[in-house]
């Protein structure tokens, strides 16, 4: 069981890559990523003698994105059955420094023959991976911007029918108290519910009651 779980996670957060990198960048990713792999497979003695530090680093950068996921493959479907797309960002500084250095490699190549083309190919890396972004980034906000109406509805409805010193359960503590301006606490135990004494319980599926 631990096995399927764990590689249940594995595809479940290597399925995200397409997702936070968009096509260019991940293809420049995928290609960093066989680059420092084929120097470290062919210089993996140099590795071990300590002999070569630029392989050290490469094989950092491998770790960094490597170990994470294989941990969080198994911790996060064996513990709570689901994984946690916000615990993957601590490995995309080295996704980038990977995708930077097959960039850079391939803009040292092409300054051999005419170094303002190679510059000219950085900046259009750039502008490319930085519009794919935005982009992104622009219709993701459009369609997650009403997501939460159903817990915005329900605390407004709230503040028009209480007092300021009413109290309310709800696990949508943040959202729930700005929008109701009401005291907002989220208990599961009967005795401690009791004790705050709420007028109203809020159940949702956004944060689960």
């Amino acid at each position: 069981p631990g096995t399927v779980t764990a590689t249940a996670g594995w595809f479940y957060y290597v399925k995200l890559f397409p997702t936070y990198l968009q096509f260019f960048l991940l293809i420049v990713f995928i290609l960093g990523l066989f680059y420092l792999l084929l120097n470290i497979i062919l210089g993996f003695d140099l590795i071990i003698k300590n002999n070569n530090e630029d392989l050290g680093k490469d094989l950092l950068l491998i770790l960094w994105v490597l170990i994470p996921l294989i941990i969080l493959s198994y911790t996060a479907f064996k513990t709570s059955g689901h994984g946690e797309d916000r615990y993957l960002m601590l490995i995309f500084p080295a996704v980038f420094l990977i995708s930077s250095r097959i960039i850079v490699k391939i803009s040292d190549y092409i300054k051999k023959y005419n170094s303002i083309i190679a510059v000219a190919f950085i900046i259009l890396v750039i502008f490319i991976v930085g519009f794919q972004q935005i982009k992104s980034a622009d219709s993701l906000i459009k369609d997650k911007v009403t997501s939460y109406d159903a817990v915005k509805t329900a605390g407004l409805w709230i503040k028009q029918n209480s007092r300021p010193g009413d109290v309310v359960i709800s696990n949508s503590i943040p959202q729930n108290t700005y929008y109701s301006e009401r005291a907002t606490y989220y208990e599961y135990e009967d005795q401690k519910i009791k004790a705050l004494k709420p007028r109203f319980f809020v159940v949702s599926v956004f944060e689960n009651s």
